[in-house]
């Protein structure tokens, strides 16, 4: 977050309340005007069953949502026959990033009541929505607002009714903001769970991946704590919740090893068969555990029709995240981990963090220490998991030290190839998941001494580095910019100046831009025509 220049505090600085000129912005500056009466609604995972189902924005839910709560006993489908005009008045909410809010006015004084009733509905999956109050000013669709009011008494409220999601942290990753001396800060957000398993030939973990359209890099099953009613009593319940929702063929208390001391707890703040492939990961009915997890039983698939992914809400399908698994050998004196493949790649998050706990480690490997471990046979032995997995940036903020980390100093030659080709796929592939690049990738791959000027292995049609990231309107807008300001300086230090058709690429992103990039767009854009080399 950045630091206001007025204030000093951590927000941006177009929102501080002290600016004078942001009475013209609609940003309150009575302290009167800042304790209005509120009502937040976190949706969760019932976000999905407004878009799948519903396919409406949250705010355009809500009466619907609230004719339902007030007439329908039992799961929600989105087949019920809703009269909406039933729905009392309800004043402007507005959707903003995690959380709607709205206003709680004198001619709605039982808002909070008529909204609260949201949290009795049901869903397939154990999804609910969770009502709180909270004052502060007129509510934005900006970070700066939830940080500034949502968040802080929202988490007060927890501590004061779910205090068992307040840990202690094993572990601080990256800068932590200024705690307070007693109590802590930060309930518990999301869990993995890794099944760990020793053998003659070390410790093994277990991760998974999602299907090919959704990426390829290797994580560990979890997910989001479901909070308030009927959310998880615990820690503990959670991973069950999301090992059972994610590993459907193989049941929480056949995978883990009985007993209280069978696991680890390990605190962060801001981790089958050796080819487990099971295209349904889904136990059928009468079948036996050994089955390895292939079935036929019928699922929904990310990435599905809208029509598909309706079944889980109306019908209860099981919704399949993950397709693969697979073992993974943890070296206990580095961290890093090796697989009997080639190519795997896993979330920084986990890599670059939880697997690089000098504590967790010790506390792993100690546990094991004595420990009947399985014969080599069960897994395969350290030489025949000899490929290293990289790191990758996914899941973190600082991604250049990620990778730096994974890949150390590459060759420019080997740079340069894999500049072309992370530029190139997300041309070929537009609004693919897996394609897509971080302009963190461009930075370090120049940084290496890539060529921002080779052009051997672009599609065809394109001429330039420069060219291939203007040319693809998929990308995320700041990805665009960085990654063009970065190519811009590199062509400007091998001495090119850029060549007409870029020029006019980039005026086309200035004109159609954000206004807090435009002016960038056109400073980089602002130069005389070169001609190409």
């Amino acid at each position: 977050m950045a630091k206001c220049r007025i204030c000093g505090d951590k927000h941006w600085t177009r929102n501080c309340p002290q600016d004078p000129a942001s009475q013209h912005r609609g940003t309150p500056s009575s302290s009167e005007d800042a304790s209005k009466p509120l009502v937040g609604i976190f949706f969760g995972d019932v976000e999905h069953f407004v878009k799948d189902v519903l396919d409406r924005t949250l705010v355009a839910a809500l009466p619907w949502l609230l004719v339902v709560a007030d007439s329908v006993v039992g799961v929600v489908t989105g087949e019920e026959d809703v009269d909406e005009t039933r729905c009392l008045p309800l004043p402007d909410f507005v959707a903003c990033p995690f959380v709607v809010v709205g206003k709680v006015v004198p001619e709605h004084a039982d808002l909070i009541q008529r909204i609260a009733r949201l949290e009795s509905l049901r869903f397939h999956g154990g999804a609910s929505i969770k009502v709180f109050s909270l004052t502060g000013p007129s509510p934005q669709s900006e970070w700066s607002f939830v940080f500034k009011h949502v968040v802080p008494q929202f988490v007060s409220q927890c501590q004061a009714e779910e205090p068992q999601w307040f840990l202690p942290p094993n572990q601080k990753d990256g800068r932590m903001p200024m705690l307070p001396r007693d109590g802590i800060p930060f309930p518990v957000d999301r869990v993995g769970v890794v099944p760990v398993c020793s053998t003659d030939s070390g410790l093994f973990i277990f991760l998974v991946r999602p299907p090919d359209t959704h990426g390829q890099v290797w994580t560990t099953i979890g997910g989001s704590v479901r909070r308030g009613r009927p959310g998880d009593e615990d820690i503990f319940g959670t991973c069950r919740r999301e090992w059972d929702e994610e590993a459907l063929a193989f049941p929480f208390d056949y995978a883990l090893e009985a007993g209280a001391d069978s696991y680890l707890q390990h605190v962060v703040w801001k981790a089958n068969g050796q080819d487990w492939k099971n295209w349904s990961n889904c136990l059928p009915a009468g079948c036996a555990v050994e089955n390895g997890g292939v079935s036929s039983k019928e699922v929904v698939r990310k990435g599905e029709s809208r029509e598909r992914l309706k079944l889980r809400h109306r019908d209860g399908l099981p919704f399949l995240e993950q397709e693969k698994g697979a073992w993974f050998r943890l070296d206990a004196e580095s961290g890093r981990l090796f697989a009997h493949f080639e190519g795997a790649a896993v979330r920084g998050d986990l890599g670059f963090t939880v697997l690089l706990s000098e504590d967790l480690r010790g506390r792993l490997f100690a546990k094991f220490d004595g420990r009947m471990a399985l014969p080599a046979a069960a897994l395969p032995a350290a030489p025949l998991v000899p490929h290293d997995v990289i790191v990758s940036p996914e899941g973190l903020k600082n991604k250049l030290e990620v990778l730096k980390f994974s890949f150390g100093d590459l060759r420019p030659e080997v740079s340069t190839e894999r500049l072309l080709r992370c530029v190139s796929d997300a041309l070929d592939h537009p609004g693919e998941f897996r394609y897509q690049f971080y302009p963190e990738e461009v930075e370090f791959y120049l940084s290496c001494g890539a060529d921002p000027l080779a052009v051997d292995g672009l599609p065809t049609g394109v001429n330039s580095v420069l060219q291939a990231v203007l040319l693809n309107d998929t990308l995320n807008k700041n990805v665009a910019f960085r990654s063009a300001e970065h190519l811009c300086r590199a062509c400007k230090e091998k001495g090119r100046s850029l060549v007409a058709e870029e020029l006019h690429l980039l005026q086309r992103r200035a004109q159609s831009s954000t206004d807090d990039l435009r002016p960038r767009w056109r400073q980089l854009a602002e130069q005389k025509p070169g001609r190409r080399s």
